[in-house]
C-alpha cells in the first residue's frame, strides 16, 4: 500500500508533513520525503517527480510558477508514504492503485493568499532585502493578493479538483480543524491513511506503558505545535495561525472580487 499526503502551499503543509513524517518513522512505515533537489525524491528536475516546461521561478517571489508534467517511472521506484506533495500537478494519477490512500489537507485558500504575501515576500529568497520583493510588498496586501496570488491559487484549486475527480478515494481534511481541534483532525488524519496502530518495536521500548499507541505519541509530541501565538509575528512562519486571517486583512472589496473569480473553487472545498 503505498499512502500520498497533498497540502496546499501555506496551508500548514509543514507542520501537517512533520506530523506524517513522524508517524511513518514510529510505525515503521517507508518514508519517501518530497522536498528540494537533494530529498528522497526531488520535486523537480529530470531524476525527480516532475519535470517542468518553465524553468522560471514566479517573479513575485512566490516560488517556482511553472506547468509539470509527472514522471510516472520516477514515481513508481519508490514506495511508501510520499509526503508532502505541494502540487497536484506534480502527480500521475496512473500510479494510484487500489487499496492505496490519500489524504489532501486543505485550508481557505484566501487566508493562503494572505499568508502568501507575509511569507513569500518577507521570508524566503532573502526576503525584503531583495529589492524585488520590497517593490511586491509596497504594493500593499489587496494589490498584491488579487494580482499575484489569485491566478496561482485558481489554478492550484482546479488542479486539486481534478485530482478529486481521478482519485475518488482521496480524503479532505481541514487546515482549520488541524489548527482549533487537533486532538479531533489527527485520528481522522492517520484513519484516512490507514496508518498501523502499533508502535514499532524501537518506539514500544521508549513507551514501555499499557496502552501506549501511535495516536498518543503522536497527540503528546505535536499538540504544543497548535498553540496560537501571544501577537502576531510578520517576520515568523507562525505568524499567526488562527482562520479567518482573509477578513482581518483584506479589504471587503478586494474578498468580493476573491469570492466571485473564484467562487466555484470555493465552494468544491466549502469555503463560501
Amino acid at each position: 500500500m503505498n499512502r500520498y499526503v497533498f497540502g496546499i502551499h501555506r496551508g500548514g503543509s509543514s507542520v501537517m508533513g512533520m506530523i506524517a513524517v513522524d508517524a511513518a518513522r514510529i510505525t515503521g512505515v517507508p518514508l519517501v520525503e518530497m522536498g528540494p533537489p537533494d530529498a528522497t525524491l526531488p520535486d523537480a528536475g529530470p531524476r525527480g517527480a516532475a519535470t517542468k516546461t518553465d524553468t522560471l521561478r514566479a517573479a513575485d517571489g512566490s516560488g517556482i510558477d511553472g506547468i509539470f508534467t509527472p514522471q510516472l517511472e520516477n514515481w513508481r521506484a519508490h514506495s511508501g508514504l510520499f509526503v508532502p506533495i505541494r502540487r497536484a500537478d506534480m502527480f500521475p494519477p496512473d500510479i494510484f492503485a487500489p487499496g492505496d490512500r490519500a489524504v489532501l489537507m486543505m485550508r481557505d485558500p484566501r487566508d493562503c493568499m494572505v499568508s502568501g504575501y507575509y511569507g513569500f515576500l518577507r521570508l524566503h529568497g532573502g526576503g525584503l532585502q531583495t529589492p524585488s520583493r520590497q517593490i511586491f510588498y509596497d504594493m500593499g496586501i489587496d494589490a498584491y493578493v488579487l494580482e499575484h496570488m489569485l491566478p496561482r491559487y485558481a489554478r492550484a484549486l482546479d488542479d486539486y479538483i481534478a485530482l478529486r475527480a481521478q482519485i475518488p478515494a482521496l480524503s479532505v481534511l481541514h487546515y482549520e480543524q488541524m489548527v482549533t481541534n487537533f486532538s479531533r483532525w489527527l485520528p481522522a488524519f492517520l484513519e484516512a491513511l490507514a496508518m498501523p496502530r502499533h508502535l514499532r518495536l524501537r518506539e514500544r521500548l521508549r513507551h514501555p506503558g499499557l496502552g501506549v499507541t501511535p495516536l498518543r505519541v503522536l497527540l503528546d509530541r505535536h499538540s504544543t505545535s497548535f498553540t496560537p501565538p501571544v501577537a502576531e509575528d510578520i517576520d515568523s512562519h507562525k505568524r499567526q495561525m488562527l482562520p479567518g486571517d482573509h477578513i482581518r486583512k483584506l479589504k471587503p472589496d478586494t474578498i468580493a472580487t476573491i469570492n466571485d473569480q473564484m467562487g466555484p473553487q470555493l465552494r468544491a472545498f466549502g469555503y463560501l
